[in-house]
């Protein structure tokens, strides 16, 4: 059963995945920077991964269908 599993799983694509991960904390941390109030940081990797998460599944959409975010995108 191992045997197909290793058949199955194509190392380039977990690469790429692990890739466009990386990429995409980076340009959060970019996008961060210019926030008026900086973040404390983290007090561990489980609080990386719950703040991480939190933000990506709930704050962002809440954030994104508030009338804030117009506010925002139109601020120069």
């Amino acid at each position: 059963m191992l045997v197909g599993l290793w058949n199955f799983i194509d190392s380039g694509q977990i690469l790429i995945g692990f890739s466009l991960l990386l990429i995409a904390i980076t340009l959060q941390a970019i996008g961060h920077q210019f926030e008026p109030e900086q973040f404390g940081g983290f007090k561990g990797p489980f609080d990386f991964v719950k703040t991480f998460y939190l933000e990506l599944v709930i704050f962002f959409p809440a954030f994104l269908f508030s009338p804030y975010f117009l506010e925002n995108w139109s601020k120069k």
